[in-house]
């Protein structure tokens, strides 16, 4: 069996991604089957089985304009979509930092329409930010999901995951605030 060249990996990887299943791979590259399974695993190569995986690559392809037959444009056109969506991740991770600047807990917890301007701002940017990333392409669309699971490491469901740990942690302020009032309420009436 040949070794292949770094660039000929590239272009299994991306044929893979595409949904090229890997047998059909082994056969044109004339390299093993299990070859290809172990650096697709090492690597974190995306997996296309499913119908909705293949059409959410080609749908990509098209609107970022890769030419598939121009391996050098398309690594061009693919590295600059990942700038894309670097930035557009940066910028919303910067807007729960202005979310944490403009709410602070110990504020929000002394103040209940503060809190509540702090969740409608927080569920604003939930929707929009997740609204954003599936318009480019960054996580799945429900509506559009044929089969299997959403599988996103940064998206909505860590946003959901700071929320509630936020409101808990208010909650916590409030009952510690609540209980010093009522010491400070039997200390001055004994």
């Amino acid at each position: 069996m040949p070794r292949l060249s770094a660039d000929l990996w590239l272009e299994v990887r991306a044929k893979r991604e595409a949904g090229l299943t890997f047998p059909a791979l082994a056969d044109e590259y004339g390299v093993d089957k299990a070859a290809i399974c172990r650096r697709a695993k090492r690597e974190e190569w995306a997996d296309s089985d499913g119908l909705a995986g293949v059409l959410r690559q080609k749908v990509n392809a098209k609107v970022n304009r890769i030419d598939t037959a121009n391996k050098a444009a398309a690594l061009t056109t693919l590295e600059a979509a990942a700038d894309r969506a670097d930035e557009i991740i940066k910028r919303h991770r910067e807007d729960w930092e202005r979310h944490h600047q403009l709410f602070p807990m110990e504020a929000i917890a002394q103040d209940n329409d503060l809190a509540r301007k702090a969740k409608i701002v927080a569920e604003m940017l939930t929707i929009r930010q997740k609204g954003e990333r599936a318009s480019w392409g960054m996580e799945e669309v429900p509506s559009l999901q044929i089969s299997g699971t959403v599988n996103t490491k940064i998206g909505v469901e860590d946003n959901a995951k700071r929320a509630e740990q936020a409101w808990l942690e208010l909650e916590r302020i409030r009952a510690e605030r609540k209980a010093s009032q009522g010491d400070m309420y039997v200390a001055t009436t004994q």
